[in-house]
């Protein structure tokens, strides 16, 4: 299959969404984020989701959105944290989209969720434990996934951004 896409995997927090927009915007390309794809289609938030059915359910609703955003032209992804948990889904992303991992620390991550109770997997127990927890469990699979890695740590948005427009326009150029 023929990359026409960048899919951003990475943990959450990592600045995915908000670096993907502003790269999208940039670029002129669609924008998909795989949760709020899945909130729009159910009708229901991401965190009801986990509590009322589970997260084994939730991934089957994420990889209904992922095979339609790897389905389209010149869009950014936005993934889920966990996305890359299913290794159809990492095959998926791989064959469909340009994969880059944005990588960031357990602080920084922690500093960017800290007071967001939107992100089910982060609102029980302590907040830092989880995240170093998760993230070393889930940094071997982005890092085996991604086709690049773009460093978050001290960037601003916009340089994120700026990193994700270059990718995307040797894709489209190469």
């Amino acid at each position: 299959m023929t990359r026409y896409n960048v899919a951003l995997i990475g943990f959450m927090g990592c600045g995915k969404t908000s670096a993907g927009r502003i790269a999208a915007a940039a670029l002129g390309w669609r924008f998909v984020d795989i949760d709020e794809y899945i909130q729009l289609q159910s009708g229901q938030t991401i965190a009801y989701i986990f509590h009322r059915y589970g997260e084994e359910y939730f991934r089957v609703q994420e990889r209904g959105a992922l095979e339609y955003a790897c389905g389209l032209r010149r869009a950014i992804i936005s993934t889920g944290g966990g996305a890359v948990k299913s290794e159809e889904n990492a095959a998926l992303l791989r064959s469909a989209a340009l994969v880059l991992y944005l990588e960031a620390s357990a602080e920084h991550i922690y500093a960017n969720t800290i007071g967001d109770d939107t992100r089910p997997l982060l609102t029980e127990g302590g907040r830092m434990e989880t995240i170093r927890a998760l993230l070393a469990e889930r940094a071997p699979l982005y890092a085996r996934c991604a086709h690049r890695v773009i460093s978050c740590g001290g960037s601003t948005l916009e340089h994120i951004a700026g990193e994700i427009v270059k990718c995307a326009e040797l894709l489209a150029n190469g």
